[in-house]
């Protein structure tokens, strides 16, 4: 049985990529990866690039097996849509993703996976009354467990994750990405420490491993917590930090690779 679980008080979400008829959607790991990814992203002003993450989980729900699931994103993708439609100058466009948006989330309890929404709600509700609402305030702020979450507050997964968005969003090489989340994921199961107070806040480890977390999360807030989007001052110069420890580790990997073949 595929439906909903514990709905009501929003501690769980659908059951995913367990479908009976064999097909695969997205995991829960990869859907709290995603999601976690989005919140933070948004957190940061990033309300465009928010919905990428989301988009790439929510294109792979199956409305029959993961109908609230499949709701629940659909709603943040909406949200944030609105958000950016408002911010741009599309006042008919942020009105009628406002009211969709409003309209997807409408079922669903107070928090769902962690993601508070009755304020997500009541801003959509006025957004569509008044479309140039955001020309007066700032949007809400998207709270998970409670609070926004920082993007340094990631797991390698949804770094990256957060990480690509912001590539593809600002035309940076996003393979550069990827491939410096896979490493913060192996130096994480390798218990080396992501921070040192010593380095002024940077990543350091004895055997001297690339700061591929901490410099991911630079690269996502721009080297300054909270910077965002607007604030490029240190991104190209982090991205280039990044890419050269990428290009390091992978020559290191390659000059190993095959030494001990025996066939």
């Amino acid at each position: 049985m595929t439906g909903s679980s514990e709905v009501e008080d929003g501690t769980r979400g659908d059951a995913v990529g367990n479908s009976e008829d064999g097909s695969s959607g997205p995991t829960a790991a990869e859907l709290e990866s995603a999601l976690r990814a989005g919140v933070a992203l948004y957190a940061e002003g990033w309300y465009h690039a928010a919905h990428d993450p989301w988009e790439a989980v929510w294109l792979e729900l199956d409305r029959e097996t993961a109908p609230t699931d499949e709701r629940f994103f659909h709603g943040l993708i909406q949200f944030t849509a609105a958000i950016y439609h408002a911010r741009e100058g599309n006042p008919d466009g942020a009105s009628g993703l406002a009211t969709s948006a409003r309209e997807y989330l409408a079922p669903l309890p107070g928090v769902y996976r962690g993601v508070g929404l009755d304020g997500p709600r009541a801003f959509c509700r006025r957004l569509a009354a008044d479309p140039v609402l955001l020309e007066r305030r700032e949007p809400p702020p998207l709270e998970y467990e409670g609070s926004p979450l920082p993007v340094a507050a990631l797991a390698p997964d949804a770094l990256g994750r957060a990480g690509e968005a912001v590539a593809e969003e600002l035309g940076y090489d996003e393979s550069v990405v990827v491939a410096a989340a896979r490493f913060a994921a192996a130096d994480a199961e390798r218990d080396q420490p992501a921070l040192d107070a010593d380095s002024g806040g940077t990543a350091s480890t004895a055997d001297g491993a690339a700061p591929f977390a901490s410099l991911l999360v630079d690269f996502v807030t721009g080297g300054v917590a909270g910077g965002g989007p607007g604030d490029d001052s240190d991104r190209g110069l982090v991205f280039q930090r990044l890419a050269a420890h990428v290009d390091r580790r992978e020559r290191a990997e390659s000059d190993v690779s095959g030494l001990f073949d025996t066939g």
